[in-house]
């Protein structure tokens, strides 16, 4: 009686063992899409800010080049008229 008492007991114990380890397959399978989302969104953060880079560094030597190329068309102009 005992032994078939022990067996059952150690059954149930088993059964909420599998049940366990089931939601922890699962939490974790939820836990590596999280991961992979959060790394998705780092990932276009650092694009975004390496465009905001970009167009600043062509602003910024955009508007040198524009500076230099009026000086150098003023000087032509300046070359014509001697």
């Amino acid at each position: 009686m005992q032994n078939a008492d022990e067996l059952e007991h150690l059954s149930d114990r088993i059964d909420d063992l599998e049940r366990t380890l089931e939601s922890l397959s699962k939490n974790i399978v939820a836990l590596n899409d999280n991961t992979q989302w959060i790394n998705d969104i780092k990932g276009a953060a650092r694009i975004g800010i390496a465009l905001q880079r970009f167009a600043l560094w062509l602003a910024k030597f955009g508007a040198v080049g524009a500076a230099i190329s009026c000086g150098l068309v003023w000087v032509v102009n300046q070359l014509d008229n001697i």
